[in-house]
């Protein structure tokens, strides 16, 4: 390998990294806007149910309204008619970091591995990520052919849990958007 090419995959690496935190911003943005929007949404109706002030405590967290600073005398309660509601928000938002957060981003890993120019990119990330590929610079990335549809299928089905895990992340997002 000539200095020229270690120079170039070198360049090439640190290029991916910033790619793969393109993609964790762009997957990982909207989901917190729409956890966040989740989270008031059930203060709202904690607040109108038991209409102390707009807040409870979960698990040990302070859960209250963007406009409302919690005191000494904040509301910790939650309305028994929202327990199961509050429940299936936090406590799903927690699964998801915890587990689909590193399958997604080790599916966007691998691909960024596999993947030798853009048209692979296409091929592998689901369609509703394609956005951060638009700014990807070309005469970095790409580096070889487009992949065959069967290297592509293949990548898929090894890969299977990382694609599965951004699937349930759109279905939770539509769930969500109600």
């Amino acid at each position: 390998m000539t200095f020229e090419e270690i120079k170039r995959n070198k360049e090439r690496a640190r290029y991916l990294l910033k790619v793969r935190e393109a993609f964790e911003a762009f997957i990982y943005e909207e989901r917190t806007t729409e956890f966040n929007a989740a989270v008031q949404d059930l203060v709202k109706r904690n607040y109108q149910l038991i209409g102390q002030t707009p807040s409870f405590m979960y698990k040990d967290k302070m859960y209250h309204a963007w406009n409302y600073h919690p005191t000494r005398g904040a509301n910790t309660a939650i309305h028994p008619d929202m327990v199961k509601d509050v429940a299936n928000v936090i406590d799903f938002e927690d699964f998801q970091a915890e587990i689909e957060q590193r399958q997604i981003m080790n599916y966007i890993g691998n691909t960024l591995i596999v993947s030798k120019n853009i048209h692979d990119l296409h091929a592998i990330i689901p369609s509703r990520m394609h956005a951060p590929i638009h700014y990807i610079q070309t005469d970095i990335y790409d580096i070889g052919d487009p992949m065959s549809e069967d290297q592509v299928a293949q990548f898929m089905l090894v890969n299977k849990a990382g694609l599965s895990a951004f699937k349930r992340l759109f279905l939770l997002r539509l769930l969500l958007a109600k």
